[in-house]
């Protein structure tokens, strides 16, 4: 192994050649082999303890030791030998860059261990930065770059070239051609910089002076010239360029299409095509050994040679059947000829003939292409390039059509040619490339592309131009105005009657909104023509006045009611458009929070009539956007519930005589039939997305409101049973007497309806006698009082009544089955099914059920499913798990916001969640993340393995030590006892370098993602069992979420940490420790939460709020039912400060994502903040 190893490295005289990559390829898979099979050793081992301590009634911490197998003990021995740096040197050479990464980390970190010598580690730095510019990772290129002590040109422009930062790029470049300017890799590293930031002409000078000063790099630099010149649409250049020698790459073989395509060339045409192919094909066989990523340009390159095949030879109307029918028939004759792509007489004069595209395949072809792109990664490399040879395809058939303009053809191309720079300037926009969406709207404005005055205006106020923006969008509708005027002179009687209409007036009341009629809502589905086509005038008008408004409210300089008349104007024309009335409604909450403080300070019948009148108008609105689609129903929903029900329970205690008090009830009555017909016309899954927020209520003090609440509570318990039941039980089991008997009127109600019984394939009488059942055998496990030295439990011995109720009809409960999915297009949400797959049923549970070692002795239960898979839950005893099941609830829609941005979508940044379902008050059931173990469970396991052993009493000892200072104690008593050791868990148990590097990503953003959300809602208790890791992908898990809202301030030994980010924590990001992936992530999702701070608070208003979460023993004492939390506003005020970036107490200042996120690292890794934890958090390991 060795001498293939060091006939590899750098400075072999031997050519590197593909017989040399195969031999190096062998040994690494031999390694991989060897690796895997002492780690399969390990776990057999494991395994076999595990059934040992079984059989013994004995549980088995996964920390426990384990005898090594000698035969892995000798493979790791010789593995041993290996040098760390020829693995990391040939891995590099060999393009294994994950490979490279992990041997050189190992290298790097046993040089730091040795010496630290600053220069040296410079140089390893270097090399460290060449292997991630060759991952595609620029977050771990910007963490290298933190690692060096003065950042040479050709550094900065690795981490900017990474970074997307290509006018830095240029820059650099500039410079060092300065000094070099017959450096030919400098001089392509600039033609790289104007090609990503479209400078093409540039790039043709560039490449003819390059030429000039050295002839010998023409082939060199030529292809350059030839790919800016299509893209230019030069076709005089392109011919020239194409006639010279040049490298073929796929942009060469793109411009030779396009030769032979203007020129009629089709048999050329269809070669270039078939010959591409074979060579991206090829391409994505080597480079997906590497990975996904590694190969994804290669995808795009054959997504943009499908879209220029199918345009110029699938989609010819008339002609594209017999072509297609013609060119299937000869491939199928010729299968056996290299010639298989050439064409016959007949085919050409078919393709040389004039030919029209008929408006629905020109539509066809623009859906097709809209879709396509979506599916794409949010990148401006890959969509740009895309864009850009669909302008060329377009740009092509409009030279062929321009003489004979057929119908609509030339008119719909030309427009779509436009939307496609606009397309371009809304990428480029997104991306921070603003000279670039300058450049990309002047092309626009050329075609009468609707909508450009938004993107324009856009980009104004991204330059910091506000009012401009503003301008720009006055300017645009008063022309909207005058060309609408213009057009319909001659409808005026029409339009007169239409105003005449009270159904068309803008003021309608709550009575006469116009909701659909049947509960699919197939108002959802349709989505008039309008809407659909993106130059209907009715809603580009729309469009503009809403967004006019918004910035006319961010700005502050406008009156409010112009503000108020604005929003209004928006909805004039009545769209089925969500987003228009959800702004609308949105505004309207704000002025009811700002009458409702002023009321609060100083009561008044004028003040309430206007309280009222807002509610009425937020109602209203809100409602209409449930009924045009899902996209903001996080948001609509849960705020038309809450502020609906707190303004029945307001009503209910200030209940007098008075004018302005019938002006409240009138109102309520008013919304409690809207929310009315808004439970009949809505699809019921909506409801079910805020059902334990309409549960939590269900002890309302209003009669007239509770009566609305009970019928969702019906409709939904109806059509949605077996996960309504689930989320109900506990309700049922409460031991507030009211919120039980409630719940379990809603349940007598139900069971004696024949038309709900109806709807189900199971009675519903019988699926609630289940689920009862269930709920009470299931509290009697949780209750199990387990003696002292038992581990283990027998289901058919302790619980056979339990055993004997299977099997069931009630569904196991997944969160895989328990929350509804939403569609991903209004188009289809009335018939959208939201539980997809069906969910498997309680057929059995396994005999043997193990007890935990904690303190209250949670017992793990097996539960057979319907369909023949086991799930493991946990019954957690003495334990509220109301707020958990809330949290978790408060993450999935986190989840959402964060698939939804492009940043942290790319990074693929997400919160693991799972099912936590309460039983009462103090009990409940978690579904069990499977292949997960605790963060202490790992680290004292390696500590085992190396010998490494503190007791508890001498740490205990330590800790209670009068002298030192704490600080003291903590840096050279504990740290030197607990070094750094949880790399080497990614190590031992990712022994394959893809899954390696992989896993660390994952564990370092899930990480990050879980520190932001868990400072936001003041998340404390993250000792080392409450933090997991998955085996299977390295991502972190947490648990237990008792301690929230900085609960853990209160404790005896306050919380001063934000979130748990101890040495080894760091140890295992990397060298670069929380420079780069760590932190990126973390300001990335911190900036999304802050830019959806409106949605997450209307979200917590409703959690924090909720009546079922008491936040302290006083309060939970009572037995009113439905009770409030003053409490809660204390804890929602902190929470909306940190959303605002204001982070110290004593100033109003926010601080910026990066400067937030900074402060809040500092604050995590303090030694002063450690070392004054409580010792069970154990902030030493």
């Amino acid at each position: 192994m060795m001498s293939v190893l060091n006939d590899n490295q750098e400075g072999s005289s031997f050519i590197y050649d593909e017989q040399k990559l195969l031999c190096t390829q062998t040994i690494f898979s031999i390694i991989d082999y060897l690796t895997k099979w002492t780690r399969i050793k390990r776990q057999q081992a494991f395994r076999k303890k595990i059934i040992k301590a079984r059989r013994a009634g004995k549980y088995l911490n996964s920390d426990e030791n384990i005898e090594p197998d000698k035969d892995a003990v000798i493979i790791n021995e010789i593995l041993s030998k290996i040098p760390e740096y020829i693995m990391a040197n040939v891995s590099f050479r060999s393009k294994a860059y994950a490979r490279a990464l992990l041997h050189f980390e190992q290298h790097i970190r046993r040089r730091r261990n040795l010496s630290n010598n600053q220069i040296e580690m410079q140089q390893l730095y270097m090399r460290l930065q060449e292997i991630y510019s060759n991952i595609d990772e620029p977050d771990g290129i910007e963490g290298i770059s933190t690692l060096f002590t003065n950042q040479t040109l050709e550094q900065q422009i690795l981490e900017n070239e990474n970074a997307g930062k290509w006018t830095a790029a240029q820059t650099c470049y500039e410079l060092l051609l300065q000094n070099d300017s017959l450096n030919k890799e400098y001089r392509i590293g600039l033609i790289n910089c104007l090609n990503h930031l479209g400078h093409y002409e540039s790039i043709i000078s560039q490449v003819n002076g390059a030429i000039s000063k050295n002839p010998l790099w023409e082939y060199d630099f030529n292809h350059y010239a030839v790919e800016a010149s299509w893209k230019l649409e030069d076709w005089s250049s392109l011919d020239l360029f194409l006639e010279k020698p040049c490298k073929p790459t796929f942009e060469v073989m793109i411009g030779k299409f396009l030769s032979y395509k203007r020129k009629n060339k089709y048999r050329d045409c269809l070669k270039i095509i078939e010959k591409t192919r074979e060579n991206l094909t090829s391409s994505i066989a080597v480079a997906s050994m590497e990975s996904y990523n590694h190969c994804y340009e290669y995808i795009v390159k054959l997504h943009i040679l499908y879209e220029l095949e199918t345009f110029f030879f699938n989609n010819l109307s008339n002609k594209s059947n017999s072509f297609h029918n013609l060119h299937h028939n000869s491939f199928n004759n010729n299968n056996n000829n290299n010639n298989v792509m050439d064409l016959d007489q007949q085919q050409l004069q078919l393709l040389q003939q004039p030919h029209t595209m008929e408006t629905s395949t020109i539509i066809n072809i623009i859906n097709s292409w809209d879709s396509r792109l979506k599916v794409t990664m949010p990148l401006i490399r890959h969509r740009e390039n895309i864009l850009t040879v669909r302008r060329i395809i377009i740009s092509l058939r409009l030279n062929e059509i321009k003489d004979h303009i057929h119908d609509n053809e030339y008119e719909l191309l030309k427009t779509e040619y436009g939307r496609m720079w606009l397309l371009s300037a809304k990428l480029a926009r997104k991306s921070g490339y603003s000279q670039t969406v300058y450049s990309c709207i002047l092309h626009a404005s050329q075609y009468n592309v609707p909508n450009i005055h938004i993107v324009r205006a856009k980009w104004l106020k991204d330059q910091g131009e506000l009012h401009k923006a503003i301008c720009e969008l006055q300017n645009a509708l008063n022309m909207i105005e005058m060309n609408n005027n213009a057009n319909n002179n001659n409808n005026n009687n029409n339009n007169n009657n239409n105003n005449n209409n009270p159904s068309s007036s803008n003021n309608t009341s709550m009575d006469s909104v116009s909701f659909n009629s049947t509960r699919t809502n197939s108002n959802l589905s349709m989505k008039s023509n309008d809407i659909q086509d993106i130059q209907s005038f009715k809603y580009i008008k729309s469009r503009t006045t809403l967004l006019l408004a918004r910035w006319m409210e961010e700005s502050n300089g406008e009156s409010l009611s112009a503000i108020i008349s604005k929003f209004k104007a928006s909805t004039k024309d009545k769209l089925p458009w969500e987003k228009c009335y959800f702004y609308v409604a949105r505004y309207y909450h704000k002025l009811y929070e700002i009458e409702k403080s002023k009321e609060d300070r100083n009561p008044s019948d004028r003040g309430q009539i206007r309280l009222a009148n807002f509610l009425s108008q937020i109602c209203k609105h809100y409602g209409l956007a449930l009924m045009y689609g899902t996209k903001y129903i996080y948001q609509s929903l849960p705020r038309l519930l809450t502020i609906w029900l707190d303004y029945g329970v307001n009503i209910k205690i200030n209940e007098d005589e008075n004018s302005a008090n019938n002006e409240k009830i009138n109102r309520l009555l008013s919304v409690n039939q809207l929310i009315r017909k808004l439970t009949q016309r809505l699809p019921t899954y909506m409801f079910l997305t805020a059902f334990p927020q309409i549960i939590s209520r269900i002890c309302h003090k209003n009669k007239n409101v509770f009566q609305v609440l009970e019928n969702i509570i019906i409709t939904v318990l109806t059509v949605y049973p077996q996960q309504a039941l689930w989320q109900m039980m506990s309700v049922s089991r409460s031991t507030y007497k009211i919120r039980a008997k409630r719940c379990n009127v809603i349940f007598s109600k139900v069971k004696s309806d024949p038309s709900a019984n109806s709807l189900t394939v199971v009675t519903l009488d019988k699926l609630i006698q289940q689920a009862m059942k269930m709920t009470d055998q299931l509290l009697n496990v949780c209750n199990f009082q387990v003696p002292p030295k038992e581990n283990i439990l027998s289901m058919s011995k302790e619980f056979r009544m339990l055993q004997r109720m299977t099997p069931l009809d009630l569904i196991i409960p997944l969160q895989s089955s328990l929350i509804p999915t939403l569609p991903s297009s209004s188009n289809n949400a009335g018939s959208h099914k939201p539980f997809p797959n069906e969910a498997p049923t309680i057929s059995g549970f396994h005999d043997e059920i193990d007890v935990m070692p904690s303190l209250q002795r949670p017992k793990k239960i097996t539960i057979f499913g319907s369909n023949k898979k086991e799930y493991i839950f946990l019954c957690k005893p003495k334990d509220d798990l109301r707020k958990d099941c809330r949290l978790m609830e408060f993450n999935s829609m986190i989840n959402k916001l964060l698939k939804k941005d492009p940043e942290t979508r790319r990074r693929q940044l997400y919160i693991r969640t799972y099912a936590v379902v309460p039983l009462n008050e103090e009990c409940g059931i978690i579904e069990w993340v499977n292949n997960t173990i605790g963060f202490r469970h790992i680290l004292n396991s390696i500590y085992r393995a190396k010998n490494i052993l503190t007791p508890v009493s001498e740490l205990k000892e330590i800790y209670e030590r009068p002298t030192p200072s704490p600080q003291k104690k903590f840096t050279e008593l504990l740290l030197p006892r607990f070094p750094d050791v949880f790399h080497e868990w990614f190590l031992e148990n990712f022994p394959d370098p893809g899954s390696w590097f992989s896993s660390r990503l994952c564990y370092s953003r899930t990480t990050a993602v879980m520190s932001m959300v868990g400072f936001i809602l003041g998340l404390g208790d993250r000792h080392g069992e409450n933090i997991l890791f998955d085996d299977t992908n390295g991502d972190c898990v947490h648990v237990d979420f008792n301690c929230l809202f900085e609960k853990g301030l209160t404790f005896d030994k306050p919380e001063k940490v934000p979130f748990r980010l101890t040495h080894n924590m760091v140890d295992a990001f990397g060298v670069t420790k929380i420079e780069g992936v760590f932190r990126k992530c973390c300001e990335e999702s911190l900036r999304v939460l802050r830019e959806n701070r409106e949605c997450l608070m209307s979200i917590l208003e409703t959690f924090i709020h909720d009546p079922l979460c008491e936040w302290n023993k006083k309060r939970a004492s009572e037995k009113s039912g439905e009770i409030e939390n003053e409490l809660a506003l204390k804890n929602l005020m902190t929470i909306e400060r940190k959303l605002q970036g204001i982070h110290f107490q004593n100033t109003n200042m926010p601080l910026s994502v990066e400067g937030h996120v900074h402060e809040l690292i500092k604050q995590a890794t303090s030694i002063d903040n450690l070392s004054v934890m409580y010792i069970g958090w154990a902030a030493y390991m």
